[in-house]
C-alpha cells in the first residue's frame, strides 16, 4: 500500500496494491475517485479536498477517522 498526498491540488491518493487500475468511478457527493482492476476488486482511491476533511464515508467500507500525527 502507498499513500501520497499533493498538496497542490489537495489530493490524497491510496494505491491499495501495484495493479493498473482498468476502471474508475467518481462518486461525487463523497468527492472520491474509486480505481477497480480487471476482476472489479478495488486497486486505489482519490480523495479530493483532502485538507478540509474532518472524515471520509466509503459507501463500501464505512467511516475512516482523521487523526494528527504530529
Amino acid at each position: 500500500m502507498r499513500i501520497k498526498y499533493s498538496p497542490d491540488v489537495d489530493i490524497l491518493v491510496i494505491e491499495l496494491n501495484d495493479k493498473t487500475p482498468v476502471e474508475s468511478e467518481y462518486l461525487e457527493r463523497e468527492g472520491i475517485i474509486v480505481d477497480y482492476d480487471e476482476n472489479n476488486g478495488i486497486v486505489g482511491l482519490e480523495i479530493f479536498n483532502w485538507s478540509k476533511r474532518k472524515k471520509v464515508e466509503l459507501p463500501f467500507m464505512g467511516t475512516l477517522s482523521l487523526v494528527s500525527v504530529e
